[in-house]
C-alpha cells in the first residue's frame, strides 16, 4: 500500500511537471500590460509546466520593471536637476512590488523540474534586475503610510521588503545598505500589522526588528503587547507569564517585559510568586529601577512600611524624576512618624515626608499623575504647625 501511494504520489508530481499549455504561455509572453498577462497566467496556472510558469513571471518581471524604470528615472532626474516633471509615482511604486512578487515566484518555479524532469534554472538574473525595486518598497511604504492609506497598503510594501529578506533569491545579496534600516522598517511593519490584527505577522516582523540592537527594546515591548493579545482564561495568562519569563531570560534589563511579569502574578493572585520573581532580579541587579520600585509598591501594600520605604528610597535614588514613587515615600514617611515613639525622631521623618512631597510637586505640578496635594499639607501641618505660613501656602496648593 505504501509503494502503491508513493507511486501515485510521483505520478502527480511528473504531471505537474509535464504539464504544459504552449499557446498560452506564448500569448503571454507577447503581452504589454501587466495587470492583463497576470490574469491570463492566473487564470491558466495549474495548465502550464514549471518552466512555463518560471517564463510567464520572468514576462511579469518585464512588464513591471519598464514601469518601474521609467518613472524612476524620471523621479531621479527631478532629484538630480532639481526639476518638477511630473511622473506616475503611485504607478512606480505599485510596479516596484509587483516586479519584486514576480520575482520570487520566478525563482520558485525556476527551481523546480522542467518538461523533461529536470532542474535547469534560467532566470538567476533576475536578482540583480530587481534590487533597486526591492530597495523602493521601503519609500514606497513610507509614502503609504504618510498619506494615510491604510495598514494593508503599507505592509504591501513594508511588508514584502522585510519578508523578501528571507526569499532564496535573495540569499547571497549585499546587505550592507538596508543594514541601517532594515530593523526600523521591520518594527513599523510589526506595528501595523498589530494593529491590523495579525499577530502572525507582527510577531515574525518583531524578530527581525530585534536583531537590530538600536530597535531592539521597542520591538520587545511590542513583543509582549502581541502575546496579551487574546488572553482569555487563566491558563492563557499562565502560557503568557511563562513566555514573558524566557523573553526576560534573554532581555534582563527590558522594563516592559519586568513590569508585564510582575502585573500578571499579580493578577493571578500569586504575589509571592511576584515577589520572588523581583527578589531574583534585585539578586542579580540590585539597582534595577523598576523592581526596586514594584517591591516598595509591594510591601506597602503588604503593610511593611519599612521595607516599602528602602525599596523606594532606592530606587529614587536610580531614578529621581518619577513623582509618583516621591509621594509613596512621603506617605511612608508620614506613616513611620505616626509610629515612632521619639519625638525627634516623628520630625525627622516629617522633615523626610516634606521633601519628597515637594519633589513630587515640582515633578508634577499639575498632579497629572500624582495626587500629592492633600498629603502635602497635612505633612506640612504636623512638621510646621496649622498656623505656620508654609502650611498656609501648602493648603492652598493642595
Amino acid at each position: 500500500m505504501k509503494k502503491m501511494m508513493l507511486m501515485a504520489a510521483a505520478a502527480m508530481i511528473a504531471v505537474s511537471a509535464s504539464a504544459q499549455n504552449p499557446a498560452v504561455a506564448k500569448q503571454i509572453k507577447g503581452m504589454k500590460n501587466y495587470q492583463e498577462a497576470l490574469g491570463l497566467l492566473n487564470s491558466n496556472l495549474q495548465s502550464l509546466s514549471n518552466d512555463e510558469k518560471a517564463a510567464a513571471y520572468n514576462k511579469l518581471v518585464d512588464l513591471a520593471l519598464d514601469k518601474f524604470n521609467k518613472e524612476s528615472s524620471i523621479e531621479q532626474l527631478n532629484q538630480a536637476m532639481q526639476k518638477n516633471d511630473p511622473y506616475d509615482k503611485e504607478g512606480m511604486n505599485e510596479a516596484a512590488y509587483n516586479a519584486v512578487v514576480s520575482a520570487m515566484e520566478c525563482y520558485k518555479y525556476d527551481q523546480l523540474p522542467n518538461a523533461k524532469g529536470q532542474v535547469k534554472p534560467k532566470f538567476a538574473k533576475n536578482v540583480d534586475r530587481v534590487l533597486g525595486a526591492r530597495l523602493a518598497l521601503v519609500n514606497a511604504g513610507q509614502d503609504a503610510a504618510t498619506e494615510e492609506k491604510g495598514a494593508a497598503e503599507v505592509l504591501k510594501y513594508w511588508g514584502t521588503f522585510v519578508d523578501s529578506d528571507i526569499n532564496p533569491l535573495f540569499a547571497n545579496i549585499d546587505r550592507t545598505q538596508q543594514a541601517g534600516f532594515m530593523g526600523q522598517v521591520a518594527r513599523f511593519a510589526a506595528i501595523y500589522a498589530y494593529q491590523s490584527k495579525d499577530m502572525e505577522r507582527a510577531s515574525r516582523y518583531c524578530k527581525v526588528a530585534m536583531q537590530d540592537p538600536e530597535e531592539r527594546n521597542d520591538a520587545l515591548s511590542l513583543s509582549v503587547l502581541i502575546l496579551q493579545d487574546g488572553l482569555k482564561t487563566r491558563e492563557d495568562s499562565v502560557n503568557y507569564v511563562n513566555n514573558l519569563l524566557e523573553l526576560h531570560e534573554q532581555n534582563p534589563q527590558n522594563e516592559v517585559i519586568l513590569e508585564n511579569i510582575y502585573n500578571t502574578y499579580s493578577y493571578l493572585g500569586e504575589p509571592d510568586k511576584a515577589k520572588d520573581f523581583l527578589k531574583g532580579v534585585l539578586d542579580k541587579d540590585p539597582n534595577n529601577f523598576v523592581a526596586l520600585a514594584d517591591m516598595g509598591i509591594a510591601c506597602m501594600r503588604d503593610d511593611k512600611v519599612e521595607d516599602a520605604l528602602n525599596y523606594l528610597k532606592r530606587a529614587v535614588a536610580v531614578k529621581d524624576d518619577n513623582a509618583v514613587l516621591h509621594t509613596y515615600i512621603g506617605a511612608c514617611c508620614v506613616a513611620m512618624a505616626q509610629v515612632e515613639a521619639n519625638p525627634d525622631g516623628a520630625k525627622k521623618y516629617y522633615q523626610e515626608a516634606v521633601e519628597h512631597y515637594d519633589r513630587a510637586k515640582a515633578l508634577d505640578p499639575n498632579k497629572e499623575v500624582s495626587n500629592w496635594g492633600y498629603s502635602r499639607f497635612s505633612a506640612y501641618s504636623q512638621l510646621y504647625g496649622a498656623d505656620d505660613p508654609r502650611t498656609k501656602a501648602a493648603e492652598a496648593e493642595q
